[in-house]
């Protein structure tokens, strides 16, 4: 087995467009610095659910190595990214009597391992566990209960967990390609911490990243992930729709989506013409834009729909305001409707933040950079990434099995 040094990590960010390697070194929480990334297009992933085990093997295969080469580092484990269309997300609680001591860790950690406990026996892997709120003695409000002295100690904990055959059917193709599974992170996750301020996750906002193969849903609330869920349409639905109603290729209704798409027409949207290349019979046609606008928006309108449904059975009550990313956010038009639909403020998040040795902006490399950031932020801390542990052992099982 090959040798990876101690303050090494490797991120693979698994899309249904793209999949992204990034290699980094960690000195601490807030010291780290990217020195290998690499990405490569793919269509082995529909709505967060691998379509093609054998080209998903060979596309990791090409980005995991050309990023080793670029960063010189030799790598036996990765952090994998996991699409919230595979996973369970639900808010719980749990109690703990305190019996008027101290409030301590071991208080803290055995309202944790009571919650664990009862996932485990549904047969479910949790992937992250975001204590939220705290209430000490029926006083809620409390962010940080230790050294405070009560009676009984509630817990309102987010917990996102997966369905064992989601994770056991990626564990089979990840076994072929790398040595080690080093932990699980929710890809909403990662994108909000890359994308949102600390003022939004802490006053509370609401992301939609509208990715290629899903649109994903995310709450954050006192700098924790309260929600999350994903809807099984993106961006490549919007592509396969506009090529189906203008008699083209995939390819070239790829490009005039992201050259004259839109979801708001406008008069001289009438009289604007699209020439559009026919894909059988080598022949040009016009149109205006206001049809390819209309074309567009009928998909937008079916996703905001299914959104606001999502919400609402939720039974979570969304934070005002919403950010929207990932590249359907960069739609002409779509940061207005939806202010209008939603009756709230909408921002676009056209910046990450800052991470060392990585492409200034790049919003493609959102989730990989999110993960970094939730890789240095527990860095060497035990537990930080529930259910991890478990989650190993499915991995080294599958290792074991398919690569001898």
């Amino acid at each position: 087995m090959r040798k990876q040094k101690s303050n090494v990590v490797a991120i693979l960010d698994i899309g249904s467009s793209k999949i992204i390697c990034l290699i980094a070194k960690i000195w601490g929480r807030d010291r780290y610095e990217v020195i290998g990334v690499s990405h490569k297009a793919s269509v082995c992933m529909r709505a967060g659910v691998i379509s093609d085990m054998q080209a998903m093997e060979k596309t990791i295969q090409q980005a995991v190595y050309e990023a080793e080469a670029i960063a010189r580092e030799r790598i036996s484990g990765y952090y994998i990214s996991i699409s919230p269309n595979c996973l369970l997300s639900r808010r719980t609680s749990s109690r703990v009597s305190v019996a008027g001591h101290e409030i301590t860790y071991k208080d803290i950690n055995k309202i944790l391992f009571d919650v664990l406990e009862q996932y485990k026996k549904q047969n479910l892997e949790v992937v992250h566990s975001f204590p939220y709120e705290y209430t000490i003695d029926g006083n809620g409000g409390v962010t940080t209960p230790l050294g405070m002295y009560g009676d009984e100690l509630l817990c309102n904990m987010h917990i996102i967990s997966g369905t064992s055959n989601n994770l056991l059917n990626l564990a089979r193709c990840l076994s072929k390609c790398t040595n080690n599974i080093d932990g699980y992170i929710a890809s909403t996750y990662a994108a909000g911490l890359a994308s949102l301020t600390d003022d939004e996750m802490n006053v509370g906002v609401t992301m939609l990243e509208f990715g290629a193969g899903t649109t994903s849903i995310s709450m954050f609330e006192h700098g924790q992930m309260i929600y999350t869920d994903a809807i099984p349409i993106g961006g490549l639905h919007i592509t396969n729709d506009i090529a189906r109603c203008l008699c083209t290729s995939t390819m070239n209704a790829e490009r005039i989506k992201n050259l004259y798409g839109g979801v708001v027409s406008t008069d001289s949207d009438v009289h604007e013409i699209i020439e559009v290349l026919l894909s059988d019979e080598n022949d040009i046609t016009n149109i205006s834009r206001e049809l390819l606008i209309d074309i567009i928006r009928a998909r937008i309108e079916e996703l905001i729909e299914m959104i606001i449904s999502k919400v609402e059975e939720s039974d979570v009550q969304p934070p005002r305001k919403v950010v929207i990313a990932g590249g359907g956010a960069r739609l002409s038009g779509l940061k207005e409707l939806l202010s209008h639909v939603l009756n709230t403020r909408v921002r676009v998040a056209y910046s990450i933040k800052d991470i060392p040795g990585l492409e200034e902006n790049n919003l493609e490399f959102a989730t990989a950079a999110g993960m970094l950031l939730h890789i240095a932020q527990n860095h060497k801390s035990t537990g930080s990434m529930g259910g991890e542990s478990m989650l190993r052992k499915v991995w080294q099982a599958f290792h074991r099995h398919f690569t001898t």
